[in-house]
C-alpha cells in the first residue's frame, strides 16, 4: 500500500509539473503570435500615423524646417496611435542611406536608433491638389486646395519623377519593444495551475488520511485482540478448573467468569461505541477513584494470568488513599496492558513490584519487573502495535503523562502520573 501510494504521489507530481510547463509554453506561444499580429496592424497604424503628420506639415509649412516641434508632434502622434498596443515604441528618423536624422529621435540618444522592418517612407506622401471651379487662365496659389489624399509614391518614383536622392528621403522607423507579460495575461493559467496544485495536494492529503486510517484501524484490531485475551484466559483457566474439580475455591473462581464476562462485555460496549463515533477520539467519563482499590481489584482479576504465567506479585498498599479523577474503565485497561506488556515480552517468569506516591503535582502509580527492558530507549508515541502506545494515548486524554526508565536486561519501570487537580 505504501508503495502504491509513493508511485501515485510522483506520478501526480510529475503529471503537475508537465501541465504548468504546457501551460506557460502555451502562453509564450499565445503572446508571441499575438505579437506577429500586433507588428502587421502596427504598419498600418505607422502609414496612418506618417499621413497626419503630413497633413500637419501641409498646414503649418514651418514645420518641415523647425525639427524640434515635428519631433514633438510625431512622438504625441506616435504615443497616442499606439497606445492600444502591448509595447514600448521606441521611434527614429532615417535617410534613405540608412544613416540616422540626429536631431529627430525620442527617448533614445543617436547611438541607440536602429533599422526597423516597421517603417514608412515620410517624404514619399505628398497631398493631392484640386483646382477650383474658376477660369484656367486665372489661377493662382490660392485657388488650389488641397484635397487631404496622400499619394504614396515609392522611394523610385520620388528618385525618377522628382529627382529626390536617396540621401534627401526621411525614413520614420518605429521599434516596438515588448513590455513584460503582467500578472493579468497570466490571470486565467494561474487560476488553473492554482486550482490544479489544490486538488493536487488534497489528493496527498486523502492518500496519506487514508494510510493513517489502515493504520489506526490495525493498531485497533491488535489492541482489540490483546483487550479481549486476557479476560478470555481468566475465564477459560477458572471454567477448566471448575469442570476438573481441582480447585477447592469455587466461589472465588466463579466470580473471576462473572468478573472477566463483564470485562469483555464492557470491552465489546466500548468497541460498539467507538464504531458509532469517530474512531480517531476516546471518550473519558471521569470520577473520583482510590488508588488502592483500582490497583486491588486489577490484581484480583489478573490473578489467573499471573498464575499460568508464574509472575510474582508485589504490592503493599501505602497508609493513605490517594485518590485520582480518571476513568474507572480505562485506568483498569491501562494497568492491565501494562503488566500484560511485562509478561508477554519476557520469556522467563518475572516478579511485579507496583507501588504509589505523589511526585510533584501528581499522583503516579508505579509498575516496575525484573525482565530484559528495553533495548534502546524509545519515545512512548513511537511504540506500534503494543500496550504501551495506548497506555501513553489515554494519558494524555487524562491530561496526565507516562514515564518509561529501562535498562537492558534489568527490567522496566512504566509510571502513570496523574494531576492532582483536573479541570
Amino acid at each position: 500500500m505504501k508503495r502504491n501510494s509513493i508511485i501515485i504521489i510522483v506520478l501526480s507530481l510529475l503529471i503537475l509539473v508537465s501541465l504548468i510547463i504546457w501551460q506557460l509554453n502555451h502562453l509564450n506561444e499565445e503572446y508571441q503570435l499575438k505579437s506577429d499580429l500586433d507588428k502587421t496592424e502596427m504598419q498600418a497604424v505607422l502609414l496612418e500615423s506618417a499621413i497626419e503628420l503630413r497633413k500637419i506639415e501641409n498646414v503649418d509649412k514651418s514645420l518641415r524646417n523647425e525639427l524640434d516641434r515635428l519631433s514633438h508632434f510625431t512622438d504625441s502622434i506616435l504615443n497616442k496611435n499606439f497606445k492600444s498596443f502591448d509595447s514600448n515604441i521606441i521611434w527614429g528618423y532615417f535617410n534613405g542611406l540608412k544613416e540616422p536624422i540626429a536631431s529627430l529621435n525620442s527617448n533614445t540618444s543617436n547611438n541607440e536608433l536602429e533599422e526597423s522592418s516597421l517603417k514608412v517612407c515620410t517624404s514619399c506622401l505628398l497631398m493631392i491638389g484640386i483646382v477650383k471651379d474658376v477660369d484656367p487662365g486665372t489661377v493662382g496659389a490660392k485657388d488650389i486646395e488641397e484635397s487631404g489624399y496622400i499619394l504614396d509614391h515609392t522611394p523610385a518614383q520620388m528618385r525618377d519623377v522628382r529627382g529626390i536622392d536617396e540621401a534627401d528621403l526621411k525614413y520614420l522607423h518605429i521599434l516596438p519593444s515588448p513590455k513584460k507579460i503582467g500578472l493579468l495575461h497570466y490571470a486565467v493559467p494561474i487560476v488553473f495551475l492554482i486550482g490544479l496544485s489544490s486538488l493536487f495536494i488534497w489528493l496527498i492529503y486523502l492518500n496519506n488520511k487514508q494510510t493513517k486510517l489502515i493504520k489506526q484501524k490495525n493498531e485497533f484490531v491488535n489492541h482489540l485482540s490483546h483487550q479481549f485475551q486476557t479476560p478470555l484466559s481468566s475465564i477459560k483457566l477458572s471454567a477448566n478448573l471448575l469442570v476438573n474439580k481441582k480447585a477447592s475455591n469455587e466461589n472465588e473462581l466463579i466470580t473471576i467468569i462473572q468478573t472477566e464476562s463483564n470485562r469483555l462485555e464492557n470491552h465489546i460496549k466500548t468497541v460498539l461505541h467507538w464504531v458509532k463515533s469517530d474512531a480517531d477520539r476516546l471518550h473519558i467519563n471521569k470520577k473520583v477513584i482510590s488508588v488502592t482499590d483500582i490497583i486491588e481489584r486489577s490484581l484480583k482479576q489478573m490473578k489467573p494470568v499471573f498464575i499460568t504465567n508464574k509472575t510474582k506479585i508485589s504490592f503493599i498498599p501505602s497508609e493513605d488513599d490517594f485518590k485520582v479523577l480518571a476513568d474507572e474503565n480505562h485506568l483498569q485497561l491501562m494497568l492491565f496492558n501494562i503488566w500484560e506488556n511485562a509478561i508477554k515480552h519476557n520469556e522467563k517468569p518475572i516478579e511485579l513490584t507496583i507501588d504509589y506516591f505523589t511526585n510533584e503535582g501528581y499522583i503516579s502509580i508505579r509498575t516496575s519487573d525484573n525482565g530484559i527492558g528495553l533495548p534502546k530507549d524509545i519515545a512512548p508515541e513511537k511504540f506500534k502495535g503494543l500496550g504501551l502506545a495506548y497506555v501513553h494515548r489515554l494519558m494524555s486524554e487524562h491530561l496526565g503523562n507516562m514515564e518509561l526508565d529501562s535498562v537492558k536486561n534489568k527490567g522496566l519501570s512504566v509510571q502513570l502520573n496523574f494531576p492532582t487537580s483536573n479541570d
